[in-house]
Protein backbone atom coordinates (compact mmCIF):
# COMPACT_ATOMS: atom_id res chain seq x y z
CA UNK A 1 0.00 0.00 0.00
CA UNK A 2 2.74 1.96 0.74
CA UNK A 3 4.53 1.56 -2.65
CA UNK A 4 1.52 2.37 -4.06
CA UNK A 5 1.02 5.72 -2.86
CA UNK A 6 4.42 6.00 -3.28
CA UNK A 7 4.75 5.86 -6.98
CA UNK A 8 1.45 8.23 -7.05
CA UNK A 9 3.34 10.90 -5.80
CA UNK A 10 6.51 10.54 -7.95
CA UNK A 11 4.14 10.85 -10.90
CA UNK A 12 2.64 13.72 -9.41
CA UNK A 13 6.38 15.30 -9.08
CA UNK A 14 6.98 14.80 -12.44
CA UNK A 15 3.68 15.74 -14.26
CA UNK A 16 4.37 19.21 -12.16
CA UNK A 17 7.89 18.92 -12.99
CA UNK A 18 7.23 18.41 -17.20
CA UNK A 19 7.38 21.65 -19.13
CA UNK A 20 4.34 22.26 -20.80
CA UNK A 21 4.21 22.35 -24.58
CA UNK A 22 4.95 25.59 -26.06
CA UNK A 23 1.78 26.44 -28.52
CA UNK A 24 2.83 28.69 -32.10
CA UNK A 25 0.71 30.45 -33.28
CA UNK A 26 -0.32 29.65 -36.94
CA UNK A 27 1.08 32.52 -39.13
CA UNK A 28 0.27 31.17 -42.35
CA UNK A 29 -3.32 32.38 -43.37
CA UNK A 30 -2.61 36.14 -42.24
CA UNK A 31 0.81 35.77 -44.66
CA UNK A 32 -0.88 36.80 -47.86
CA UNK A 33 -3.15 39.83 -45.78
CA UNK A 34 0.52 40.89 -44.64
CA UNK A 35 2.42 40.71 -48.14
CA UNK A 36 -0.80 42.65 -49.86
CA UNK A 37 -0.85 45.44 -47.00
CA UNK A 38 3.22 45.87 -48.03
CA UNK A 39 2.56 46.33 -51.43
CA UNK A 40 -0.09 48.62 -51.65
CA UNK A 41 2.03 50.85 -49.03
CA UNK A 42 4.99 50.75 -51.50
CA UNK A 43 2.83 51.55 -54.77
CA UNK A 44 1.16 54.65 -52.61
CA UNK A 45 4.53 55.77 -51.46
CA UNK A 46 5.91 55.17 -54.94
CA UNK A 47 2.97 57.05 -56.63
CA UNK A 48 3.89 60.06 -53.57
CA UNK A 49 7.30 60.56 -54.61
CA UNK A 50 7.19 60.32 -58.38
CA UNK A 51 4.01 62.33 -58.94
CA UNK A 52 5.85 65.10 -59.90
CA UNK A 53 7.70 63.65 -62.70
CA UNK A 54 4.91 61.75 -63.35
CA UNK A 55 2.61 65.11 -64.02
CA UNK A 56 5.82 66.46 -66.01
CA UNK A 57 6.23 63.82 -68.16
CA UNK A 58 2.16 63.93 -68.86
CA UNK A 59 2.38 67.87 -69.95
CA UNK A 60 5.22 67.41 -72.10
CA UNK A 61 3.55 64.80 -74.35
CA UNK A 62 0.69 67.17 -74.40
CA UNK A 63 2.54 69.89 -75.89
CA UNK A 64 4.51 67.89 -78.11
CA UNK A 65 1.23 66.24 -79.68
CA UNK A 66 -0.37 70.43 -79.65
CA UNK A 67 2.78 71.69 -81.15
CA UNK A 68 2.73 68.77 -83.91
CA UNK A 69 -0.68 69.78 -85.46
CA UNK A 70 0.07 72.95 -86.96
CA UNK A 71 -2.36 75.52 -87.05
CA UNK A 72 -3.60 76.83 -90.70
CA UNK A 73 -3.66 80.54 -90.33
CA UNK A 74 -4.35 81.24 -94.24
CA UNK A 75 -6.20 79.24 -96.80
CA UNK A 76 -9.76 78.21 -96.76
CA UNK A 77 -12.51 77.07 -93.84
CA UNK A 78 -14.64 74.84 -95.29
CA UNK A 79 -18.11 74.03 -93.64
CA UNK A 80 -20.92 71.74 -94.14
CA UNK A 81 -24.15 70.97 -93.38
CA UNK A 82 -27.25 68.64 -94.23
CA UNK A 83 -31.10 69.22 -93.62
CA UNK A 84 -34.46 68.31 -94.26
CA UNK A 85 -38.31 69.33 -93.74
CA UNK A 86 -40.87 67.78 -95.28
CA UNK A 87 -40.73 69.67 -98.83
CA UNK A 88 -36.84 69.77 -99.16
CA UNK A 89 -33.79 68.27 -98.43
CA UNK A 90 -30.90 71.17 -98.39
CA UNK A 91 -27.04 70.50 -98.44
CA UNK A 92 -25.13 73.83 -97.63
CA UNK A 93 -21.37 74.53 -98.19
CA UNK A 94 -19.60 77.48 -96.94
CA UNK A 95 -16.20 78.81 -97.93
CA UNK A 96 -13.95 80.81 -96.38
CA UNK A 97 -10.84 82.20 -97.50
CA UNK A 98 -8.54 83.57 -94.97
CA UNK A 99 -5.08 85.31 -94.77
CA UNK A 100 -3.56 85.44 -91.67
CA UNK A 101 -6.93 84.41 -89.62
CA UNK A 102 -8.89 87.30 -91.17
CA UNK A 103 -11.61 86.65 -93.75
CA UNK A 104 -11.21 87.71 -97.25
CA UNK A 105 -13.96 86.15 -99.16
CA UNK A 106 -17.09 83.82 -98.26
CA UNK A 107 -18.66 81.43 -100.57
CA UNK A 108 -22.53 79.99 -99.44
CA UNK A 109 -23.69 77.24 -101.78
CA UNK A 110 -27.48 75.83 -101.37
CA UNK A 111 -28.50 72.74 -102.77
CA UNK A 112 -31.94 72.12 -102.73
CA UNK A 113 -33.82 68.79 -103.58
CA UNK A 114 -37.43 68.61 -104.21
CA UNK A 115 -40.47 69.31 -106.21
CA UNK A 116 -39.69 70.85 -109.23
CA UNK A 117 -42.42 73.59 -108.75
CA UNK A 118 -41.49 74.27 -105.66
CA UNK A 119 -37.88 74.44 -106.59
CA UNK A 120 -39.18 77.28 -109.36
CA UNK A 121 -40.34 78.95 -107.08
CA UNK A 122 -36.82 79.18 -104.87
CA UNK A 123 -35.30 80.08 -108.23
CA UNK A 124 -37.27 83.11 -108.68
CA UNK A 125 -36.83 84.48 -105.66
CA UNK A 126 -32.83 83.95 -106.03
CA UNK A 127 -32.90 86.09 -109.68
CA UNK A 128 -34.94 88.64 -107.86
CA UNK A 129 -32.34 88.77 -104.93
CA UNK A 130 -29.57 88.75 -108.07
CA UNK A 131 -30.92 91.47 -109.59
CA UNK A 132 -31.28 93.93 -106.65
CA UNK A 133 -27.62 93.22 -105.83
CA UNK A 134 -26.28 93.31 -109.58
CA UNK A 135 -24.57 96.80 -109.78
CA UNK A 136 -23.32 96.43 -106.19
CA UNK A 137 -19.43 95.56 -106.29
CA UNK A 138 -18.23 92.43 -104.22
CA UNK A 139 -21.22 90.32 -104.56
CA UNK A 140 -22.17 87.56 -107.19
CA UNK A 141 -24.83 85.28 -106.88
CA UNK A 142 -25.61 82.21 -109.39
CA UNK A 143 -29.03 80.78 -109.46
CA UNK A 144 -29.41 77.30 -111.76
CA UNK A 145 -32.41 74.80 -111.90
CA UNK A 146 -31.68 71.40 -112.98
CA UNK A 147 -33.83 68.57 -113.31
CA UNK A 148 -34.19 67.88 -109.70
CA UNK A 149 -32.03 70.13 -107.76
CA UNK A 150 -31.84 74.13 -107.30
CA UNK A 151 -28.19 75.53 -106.37
CA UNK A 152 -27.79 78.59 -105.64
CA UNK A 153 -24.03 80.23 -104.80
CA UNK A 154 -23.23 83.62 -103.27
CA UNK A 155 -19.81 84.79 -103.34
CA UNK A 156 -18.82 87.85 -101.53
CA UNK A 157 -15.93 89.82 -102.11
CA UNK A 158 -15.39 91.95 -98.85
CA UNK A 159 -12.29 93.89 -99.73
CA UNK A 160 -14.71 95.70 -102.23
CA UNK A 161 -18.33 95.23 -100.50
CA UNK A 162 -20.11 98.32 -99.08
CA UNK A 163 -21.71 96.53 -96.22
CA UNK A 164 -24.70 98.71 -95.88
CA UNK A 165 -25.71 99.63 -99.09
CA UNK A 166 -25.34 95.59 -99.66
CA UNK A 167 -27.30 94.84 -96.42
CA UNK A 168 -30.04 97.48 -97.73
CA UNK A 169 -30.59 95.51 -100.80
CA UNK A 170 -31.39 92.09 -99.31
CA UNK A 171 -33.56 93.24 -97.34
CA UNK A 172 -35.31 95.05 -100.41
CA UNK A 173 -35.21 91.84 -101.81
CA UNK A 174 -36.15 89.64 -99.03
CA UNK A 175 -33.19 87.80 -98.62
CA UNK A 176 -30.77 87.41 -95.57
CA UNK A 177 -27.61 89.02 -95.17
CA UNK A 178 -24.89 86.71 -94.06
CA UNK A 179 -23.59 87.86 -90.92
CA UNK A 180 -19.83 88.36 -91.74
CA UNK A 181 -17.39 91.02 -91.82
CA UNK A 182 -14.16 92.00 -94.03
CA UNK A 183 -11.53 91.00 -91.65
CA UNK A 184 -13.30 88.89 -89.17
CA UNK A 185 -11.20 86.49 -87.11
CA UNK A 186 -11.48 82.99 -88.88
CA UNK A 187 -11.56 81.19 -85.47
CA UNK A 188 -14.67 83.33 -84.01
CA UNK A 189 -16.20 82.06 -87.58
CA UNK A 190 -15.12 78.59 -87.07
CA UNK A 191 -16.41 78.17 -83.42
CA UNK A 192 -19.35 79.94 -84.20
CA UNK A 193 -20.09 77.68 -87.43
CA UNK A 194 -19.59 74.80 -85.50
CA UNK A 195 -21.79 76.02 -82.51
CA UNK A 196 -24.76 75.96 -85.63
CA UNK A 197 -23.67 72.06 -86.03
CA UNK A 198 -21.60 72.48 -89.33
CA UNK A 199 -18.85 69.95 -89.80
CA UNK A 200 -15.72 71.89 -90.37
CA UNK A 201 -11.90 71.64 -91.55
CA UNK A 202 -9.26 73.80 -92.84
CA UNK A 203 -6.79 73.41 -95.85
CA UNK A 204 -4.15 75.41 -97.07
Amino acid sequence: MNNDIEEIELLDDYNEQKPEKEIKPNNQNNNPKYFMVIIIFGIVLASTIFLPEISNFIKEKTNNSQLTEEKITSGTLICKLDKSNEKFDYSYLSEFSFENSKLLTFSYTTTTTGDKKDLYDLKEKCELLKSSTKELSGINIDCNLGKKDFIERQLFTYISIDEKELSAAYSEAGGIYPNFSKNENIDDIERNMNASNYKCSREK
